[in-house]
Order: structure tokens, then C-alpha cells, then sequence
């Protein structure tokens, strides 16, 4: 690690500053206590905790890593500064002055912020340097580090544990769209609104406990077909740690934290179309950190090569976003590639043709239809809708509305889901004067900027600021279906309490604080500490795999909600990523560049 410089007078003035500002500012960023000794408590707490942050960051010399710490802290910043006031006020200040303060709040704390992840960075790098002084062990390690790298063992423990959850919700949770996908289905008439593989899974095995007994059987047989399969994804993240050299303490960490946390048993028997999208998500982001650090040898190896089709395409197939951020991530993966760009960019392309084949595939045999394309429209709907709810709107211009939507769209109008405003809009009008309307949501825009960076900051809070609720969490149980016979019929009733409040608070054990580990906002800036630390360490593969997270979840931001099982993917890729960037020198994941 290199060394840290002297602090000059001046960086001392500055840290000061910047404390003093980042104190006084910091009831614009984060609740502080209404009893006026406590406020000053706080306020001098922090200036006193700031200064000392700012000084141990201004005299590291490392400029490698201030260039990657200090652009995480601007996001962090932005992220932390104008998620507050809509986190608490729903809305934005209002006024060139207020915009100055944000400005200025923004400055400040990018500072602030930045310095965190520099020494959070010096932190993780001095215990990378303590474990390389450590001799290795020979011989393969410990019996116990050998035990939880073994695929199979994983697969058992995680199984035993998820079992018993799963027979006290039996059969399972049979929710969100799976209604809807199982009834496309078994009445013939599918759209590519929802993934075809999913939905013809999901939905064949359904019908087999529903001819065998009921369709209750059909939902315990998804489940328990499911449970298995996220096992197996799961022991076989456990093993690539191993191979990796991931810290054997770690390694019993993620074991663990997938087999009792309580967010995992309980998405693995659930039937949304998300669980197994974020198992496929795992898998291609480890297979992605093997072929951006062993390079051209990986490259040679045909079974290799298949896998990693057959991964990137099912998980495209299983969810219609997955393509878009696999899209989205290949100039990135490809410029990574140095050395290798053009097989890296064949290797990609050849992916997206797979799943594209296989896609009109399935569409031929189902003879399926295509999908609406209103739910991309989700943003400018509520952007649209607020600013009829909220703001200033021409009479011409609400004349149109009112012929676009059932209702009106300033009272169906919910901020943190669009199932309204789609729901209620007509369609067919809508394709008919496309260009019209496109040109009524600019109108409409500019005469309301700011409520239309509200609707986009407000449905999407619970995506980058920490401690947003989410409209639900889980949703455990299953919805009534019509024509079919679908209970509940729970074996181990006396796990539940536990579990439903979990779902409900998602804090464990009510332990205040637990819950920001279920928390999409601190997933995604986990995601961000570990590309911005890989890219410090030169870890091409985990860059790779961090950047094809952030692009599942920009690919979300333009959704009709913000909601946990959406980010599925970077529940399970982050625990595994976070151990894997501990991993001795000589086994780590990624290459020198």
C-alpha cells in the first residue's frame, strides 16, 4: 500500500471547512433529533468525526485511489442529497435559492462521502496486505474450508434449511404475475409480455399436480423443482469461491447468510419470474469474472464457452429486462477485454443471437403474441400524471389526456407505482397519435420540470436511497384462483409468525437497523464499492460482473415499480462478489490490466 503524505496547513483549513459545512448542512441530508441539546450533540458529534475522515483522507497520497473514491462519493452524494427531501417531503425544494443549497450540499458531501470510501478502501486494502503476510495452507486448506467449498455439501445445508421455511408456507408463494402467466397458458393464448420459458415451466408443471390431485400439488411441485435449483446455483457460487481463494471465514459467511437469512428460503419457493432470472443473473456474473481474468485460456475451453451461452441466454429468456442490460453491459465488457476485444465482442454477439433464436423459437410453437409496450412507457405515464395532478397544464393539453386515459390522470395518479395509470390508459388511442402524445409528455415537461424530475425520483427512491419503504416486500401466500382448487396448507404452522414479520418489517428478529440487508438501495451502492474497488486493484472480471449488476439495475429504473424481487439479482451476486474481492493475491478474481 503506498504511503500517506503529511497534512499541510491548508488541507487542514480545508478539513475545517468542510466539516464545519458538512455539520451544518447535515439536517438537509439526514433526521436529526427535535430536542435542541441532542440536535447540537449530533451536529457537533458529526463535525468532530468529519474533520478527523477529512484529514486522514487528505493525507493519502494515492491518487489511483482518490480517482476512483471521490466519483463514488459524487453518486453517493447525489443519491443521499435528493433522495432525503423525497424520502421525507415527497417532493423537491422548491426555488433557484433551494437549487443553489442542493448544489451546494451536493459539493460538500461528495467530499465527504468520497474520503468515507478512500478509507473504507485503505481499510479493506490493509487486511488484504495481513492476509498475503499469512502463509497459506497447503494441502488444498482446511477440512472445514474444503467441506463449504464442496457443491454438494452447500446444496444439502441450503436445502435442509430452506425446507422447513417452505413447509411452514406450503405450497408456496403464488403471487405477482404467476396467476396471470399460468392462465395465458392454460387458455392458449400467451404474449411476450412475460417470459415464454418461465411462464411454460412454471405453468407445465402446475398442470401435472393440477391432472394429479390439485393445483395445490402443482404450486408445492414448482416450489420444491425451484428450492432445488436455486440450491444448486447457490453450492455452485460456494465452490468458485473456493477455487477462488476466498477467505474461508467469508466463504462460511455466504454459506450462512443464504441458508437462514430469512429473504432467501422465502423468495426460493415463490413463483415469480424474478427468483430464477436472479439464480441466472449469479451464475453468468461468475462466469463472467472467470473469462475477463484467465482471458485467452478460458477462451480455448468449448465446454467453458457453451456454459456461458447457455447461461447469458436462459437468463435473458427468463426475464425480458435481462436482454436489455446484457445490452446495455457489452461495450463495457468488450473494452475490458484488452488483448481479446474482438473474440470477446463474437462471444457476446453470439449470445444475444442464441437468445434471440431461441426466443422466436419458442414464440413459433406457442404462436404467441406480442407483448404491450406500455409498460416501458411506466416514467412519462406518472411524469404525465403528476404534472396533471400537481402542476401547471394547458386546458388543450388536458382535453388530450382526458382521450388518452379512462379517468382522469391527475386522480389515478400513485407515486410509487404505475399499475395505475397504465392500467387506465387506452391503448389503441395512444398508437394511433404516438407522435401526438409524445409531443404533449415534452409540452407537458416543459412546464413542469421539476415535477417531472419528482415522478422519476419518487417512484425509484427505494433503488438509491437507503431506507426508502418499498410499496410491499415479499407478499407470502397464494392468491385465490378461479376453476382451480389453491389453499394453503402449511406443515410447520409455528415457523410462521417469524417469518410474516419478517416480511412485514423486514427486520430480523426486530432488531432495528436489520433491515438494510434486504435493502435494493444498499445493494446497489454495495455494487458500486466493489466495481469502484475492482477497478482499483486492476479485478477486470469482478469490473465485468459489478457493471453488468448496475446495468440489471438501470434496465429497472424505467419500471412500473420499485420493488425487491426486481433486484434479486444483486441480492445473491453481491454476498458472493463481496467475498470473492478478499481472495489472497495469487487466486484473486481478476487479472492485472
Amino acid at each position: 500500500m503506498k504511503k500517506t503524505r503529511g497534512t499541510s496547513a491548508l488541507r487542514w483549513v480545508a478539513a475545517v471547512e468542510l466539516a464545519l459545512l458538512a455539520a451544518w448542512r447535515l439536517c438537509d441530508v439526514a433526521a436529526m433529533p427535535a430536542e435542541p441539546v441532542l440536535y447540537w450533540g449530533v451536529t457537533a458529534l458529526m463535525a468532530a468525526l468529519t474533520l478527523a475522515l477529512l484529514v486522514y483522507a487528505f493525507a493519502v497520497a494515492d491518487r489511483r485511489l482518490r480517482r476512483v473514491a471521490y466519483p463514488l462519493g459524487f453518486l453517493f452524494a447525489i443519491f443521499a442529497v435528493l433522495g432525503y427531501p423525497m424520502n421525507t417531503a415527497r417532493a423537491l425544494p422548491q426555488g433557484w435559492v433551494a437549487a443553489l443549497w442542493l448544489a451546494l450540499d451536493v459539493a460538500v458531501y461528495t467530499v465527504v462521502l468520497g474520503a468515507a470510501v478512500l478509507a473504507l478502501y485503505r481499510g479493506a486494502l490493509r487486511a488484504l496486505e495481513r492476509m498475503e503476510e499469512k502463509p497459506a495452507r497447503q494441502g488444498g486448506g482446511s477440512w472445514f474450508g474444503r467441506l463449504i467449498g464442496n457443491w454438494f455439501f452447500v446444496f444439502a445445508v441450503v436445502l435442509i434449511c430452506w425446507v422447513p421455511v417452505w413447509l411452514a408456507f406450503y405450497p408456496g408463494t403464488f403471487r405477482y404475475d404467476a396467476d396471470t402467466q399460468f392462465f395465458t397458458y392454460m387458455d392458449g393464448i400467451l404474449t411476450t409480455h412475460h417470459p415464454l420459458l418461465h411462464t411454460l415451466l412454471m405453468s407445465r408443471l402446475l398442470e401435472i399436480g393440477n391432472e394429479a390431485e390439485s393445483l395445490t400439488l402443482g404450486v408445492a411441485i414448482y416450489s420444491a423443482v425451484q428450492m432445488a435449483l436455486m440450491a444448486a446455483i447457490v453450492g455452485y457460487a460456494c465452490a468458485w469461491l473456493r477455487r477462488r481463494g476466498a477467505p474461508t471465514a467469508l466463504r462460511a459467511a455466504v454459506l450462512l447468510g443464504f441458508a437462514l437469512f430469512p429473504l432467501y428460503p422465502l423468495w426460493a419457493f415463490s413463483a415469480t419470474k424474478d427468483v430464477l432470472f436472479g439464480g441466472f443473473v449469479l451464475l453468468l456474473c461468475l462466469q463472467m469474472a472467470d473469462l475477463w481474468t484467465d482471458g485467452v485460456v478460458w477462451l480455448r475451453k468449448p465446454l467453458r464457452v457453451l456454459f456461458f451461452l447457455l447461461t447469458a441466454a436462459l437468463m435473458m429468456l427468463l426475464r425480458n429486462n435481462g436482454a436489455y442490460a446484457f445490452v446495455l453491459a457489452i461495450p463495457f465488457a468488450v473494452m475490458a477485454a484488452r488483448g481479446r476485444r474482438v473474440r470477446t465482442a463474437l462471444l457476446m454477439a453470439a449470445c444475444v443471437c442464441l437468445y434471440l433464436l431461441s426466443n422466436a423459437l419458442l414464440v413459433k410453437l406457442t404462436d404467441a403474441g406480442p407483448g404491450s409496450y406500455v409498460e416501458k412507457l411506466s416514467i412519462p405515464l406518472q411524469q404525465t400524471a403528476r404534472a396533471a395532478n400537481r402542476g401547471t397544464v394547458d386546458e388543450a393539453d388536458r382535453e388530450l389526456l382526458a382521450q388518452l386515459f379512462l379517468d382522469d390522470p391527475g386522480t389515478l395518479y400513485q407515486p410509487m407505482c404505475a399499475d395505475n395509470v397504465k392500467w387506465n390508459l387506452d391503448e389503441d388511442t395512444l398508437t394511433d397519435g404516438l407522435y401526438d402524445y409524445a409531443a404533449l409528455w415534452a409540452r407537458v415537461g416543459l412546464q413542469n420540470p421539476r415535477l417531472y424530475v419528482e415522478a422519476f425520483l419518487e417512484q425509484n427512491l427505494p433503488y438509491f436511497y437507503p431506507g426508502a419503504r418499498m410499496v410491499y416486500n415479499i407478499v407470502l401466500g397464494v392468491l385465490p384462483m378461479d376453476l382451480y382448487e389453491l389453499s394453503e396448507a402449511p406443515v410447520l404452522p409455528a415457523l410462521r409468525p417469524f417469518y410474516e414479520d419478517y416480511d412485514r418489517t423486514l427486520r430480523v428478529f426486530d432488531i432495528p437497523g436489520t433491515e438494510l440487508l434486504s435493502d435494493n438501495a444498499v445493494m446497489v451502492w454495495l455494487t458500486l464499492l466493489i466495481t469502484g474497488f475492482a477497478i482499483y486493484r486492476r479485478r477486470r472480471g469482478t469490473v465485468v460482473a459489478g457493471l453488468f449488476l448496475l446495468a440489471v439495475w438501470v434496465s429497472c429504473l424505467v419500471g412500473p415499480i420499485a420493488a425487491m424481487r426486481y433486484l434479486l439479482g444483486l441480492f445473491d451476486t453481491v454476498p458472493v462478489l463481496l467475498a470473492a474481492a478478499f481472495a489472497r493475491e495469487g487466486k484473486a478474481a481478476g487479472a492485472r490490466a
